[in-house]
Formats: structure tokens, C-alpha cells, sequence
């Protein structure tokens, strides 16, 4: 749903990138809204790779769009492998819509190293968690 990003992967690599259509978000470059929900229909998603705008213990993963929630949400369910791109400021901020928890991705990759608690979670929820 990242038009920029999609861009990048072109130019880097050869593969076919598929993107959704809706509109675009101007904070963050994403795409979202009734038109990219349908597009998902029309997908099959091997692997998605979310960036959550917060995440908190009670909120889980979140975004200050609804319209970006749903279009993350759809994704999750379409994919066979959910990884999510943490930054450390991210942890412990709470937005007002929750897109997923921890038992709903498969691998996080972080930004450097996470807490002990976040860690602890993550492993019971059978995450994988890569530092980069």
C-alpha cells in the first residue's frame, strides 16, 4: 500500500510489484480507503511487510487512520506471512485504531534492540524478532 516503496523495490530489484489503488495518505505515503479494499480482493499475498504507526501492550499494533486500520487489517488476513517493521520510538505509543497483536504477525524486525518485556511477549506469541 506504499507507492514510494514499491518505487524503491523497482529500482533495485526485478521483480513484479503490485499495488493497490485508494487514496493516498499525504503523512505517510500510504494508500487506503473503500478502492484499496477492493483491490485486495483481487490479490494473493505472500508476504506483507506493515510498519505500525505505535504499539502498546493494551492497544497492540495501531494507526491514526481508520481507512489505513482496515487496508492493514484486510492485508494481515490475506497474507501467509505477516512481518512488521518496528522502530523502537514506536513501542509504547497508542493511536486510536488497532490493527493487529502480536499473535496475528510472524516476524519482527526491529531497528535495534527491543525490551525485555516486548521481547517476552513477542516470544510467547511465537514471533520471530530480527534486529537490524
Amino acid at each position: 500500500s506504499g507507492p514510494n516503496i514499491a518505487l524503491e523495490i523497482t529500482k533495485n530489484h526485478n521483480p513484479t510489484v503490485n499495488l493497490i489503488g485508494g487514496t493516498i495518505n499525504s503523512d505517510n505515503c500510504s494508500v487506503a480507503g473503500p478502492v484499496a479494499l477492493a483491490s485486495l480482493k483481487h490479490f494473493n499475498i505472500d508476504m506483507a511487510f506493515i510498519a505500525p504507526s505505535g504499539y502498546s501492550l493494551n492497544g497492540g499494533f495501531t494507526v491514526g487512520n481508520y481507512a489505513e486500520c482496515e487496508v492493514k487489517r484486510a492485508i494481515i488476513k490475506k497474507a501467509n506471512m505477516v512481518i512488521m517493521l518496528m522502530e523502537q520510538e514506536k513501542i509504547n505509543k497508542s493511536l486510536p485504531f488497532t490493527f493487529a497483536t502480536l499473535k496475528d504477525i510472524d516476524v519482527i524486525i526491529a531497528n535495534g534492540e527491543l525490551s525485555k518485556e516486548f521481547k517476552k511477549m513477542a516470544l510467547k506469541a511465537n514471533v520471530e524478532i530480527l534486529n537490524v
